[in-house]
């Protein structure tokens, strides 16, 4: 009975912290040896908003990243978006510009694009907010300077100007860096229960561990999927 209660207490703990107090990257960084500037952003279509929001994490300069959508309808949330109402799935990047230009924010981002220029929730757009970055960010997709990253060029991005960037539903936010855990913790209680457990307590572990999969189902769609608001 203590070894089930245990197992289960675990299993319940990782899922609902998603494991990021260990395994999540910093969010934040700061370049030794200079004062931080004022924060700037650039918000990007890049395809599905999951991988590319974490890698741009690793970017010298690159302070945060945010899922969302931006370019359509109002307020949007992630059924609609892929219902084709005119969003598309963006990353909005904080960068200090005393590290990185705005222009070598797109560049990375590139680098990391997964975009399908024929469907518009995962088109290519640099999106803008700012007259002085509309200018930048045109004459940025004007050139091959970058180079041919993933099948892409610079060429390859459309630049548009709007007013809000709607924040992604919370389940979005850092994807992998809580799922990785999730899926180890799931392999690793099988191991367990492969390696010690007799057939009659792999039986109700494996009820234990289904419970716990409808658990967060459930917690997915109705407790972590909030209201997304702009930013």
């Amino acid at each position: 009975m203590v070894k089930k209660v245990t197992t289960l207490a675990v299993f319940v703990f990782f899922f609902f912290s998603g494991g990021s107090w260990a395994f999540a990257p910093g969010s934040s960084k700061k370049k030794k040896g200079h004062e931080l500037r004022a924060q700037q952003e650039a918000i990007v279509g890049l395809g599905c908003f999951w991988e590319p929001s974490e890698k741009l994490l690793g970017v010298e300069g690159v302070l945060g990243t945010t899922c969302g959508y931006a370019g359509g309808a109002r307020n949007p949330t992630y059924d609609q978006v892929c219902a084709g109402d005119g969003n598309v799935e963006a990353v909005k990047v904080v960068f200090d510009d005393a590290v990185i230009s705005y222009e070598g924010v797109l560049s990375e981002a590139l680098k990391v694009a997964k975009c399908n220029p024929y469907q518009r929730q995962y088109a290519p757009v640099v999106f803008t907010r700012s007259t002085a970055d509309h200018d930048r960010a045109t004459a940025w997709a004007a050139t091959d300077k970058a180079g041919k990253k993933n099948n892409f060029t610079p060429r390859d991005f459309q630049v548009e100007r709007v007013v809000d960037f709607w924040r992604a539903e919370t389940y979005h936010q850092q994807f992998w860096q809580k799922w990785r855990p999730r899926l180890a913790l799931m392999a690793g209680l099988f191991l367990l229960q492969w390696v010690w457990a007799d057939a009659v307590y792999y039986r109700d572990d494996i009820e234990v561990l289904l419970w716990g999969a409808l658990t967060l189902a459930v917690c997915e769609r109705y407790v972590w999927d909030v209201d997304v608001r702009p930013e």
